[in-house]
């Protein structure tokens, strides 16, 4: 799973503004506007990136933001591939499954127990 977005921030002026609400994620404060976008699209004019590097400078509500902001690209990315992920998990749960019956069956005949101990305290 690929999402790249990218963090942008720019000082409030009327033009900016106008940019921000083409966006679907964008956040305006008297000094400055962040806006969070798919990354590769066109660079913004007037638009500083905030990489990884620079996000001690946002403050704890710019935070609260971003973090919602991701959360929303990943619910979005759940929901288009919910099938895919369903797959996957229950292919998952399939080989669990299959593991924990051959260590029951190695159990049952007086094989091999899962620790090497045997004592069920994880060798103490």
């Amino acid at each position: 799973m690929k999402i790249s977005y990218k963090l942008f921030a720019m000082h409030t002026t009327q033009e900016s503004l106008k940019a921000a609400e083409a966006e679907r994620f964008y956040r305006v404060t008297p000094g400055y506007l962040l806006i969070y976008r798919k990354a590769g699209r066109k660079k913004l004019a007037g638009a500083k990136e905030i990489t990884k590097e620079n996000l001690h400078v946002l403050s704890d509500a710019d935070r609260v933001w971003l973090n919602e902001c991701s959360l929303a690209v990943l619910q979005d990315y759940a929901k288009a591939h919910q099938q895919e992920i369903l797959k996957d998990s229950n292919t998952f749960l399939d080989s669990i499954e299959r593991e924990l019956r051959a260590e029951r069956e190695k159990m049952d005949r007086g094989g091999e127990r899962g620790d090497e101990q045997g004592d069920g305290q994880n060798g103490v």
